[in-house]
């Protein structure tokens, strides 16, 4: 039995990391953007991609 969380709040917002690669705070709010623009949103319906990457995220998982 493999458990994943995947709700609104919690782990998702954690996975990837903002750059902080950039010459002036312009260039970091859009990394700040360009990373959490690409969170789904569980409450959008339909939402395909969203069940696509849960079925990615489990096919990474070893069992």
């Amino acid at each position: 039995m493999v458990v994943r969380e995947e709700s609104y709040t919690g782990a998702r917002y954690f996975e990837r990391e903002v750059s902080t690669e950039g010459d002036d705070v312009e260039d970091l709010i859009k990394n700040i953007v360009e990373t959490y623009i690409e969170t789904k949103c569980t409450i959008f319906t339909p939402n395909d991609e969203r069940v696509e990457n849960i079925i990615k995220k489990l096919q990474r998982v070893e069992l």
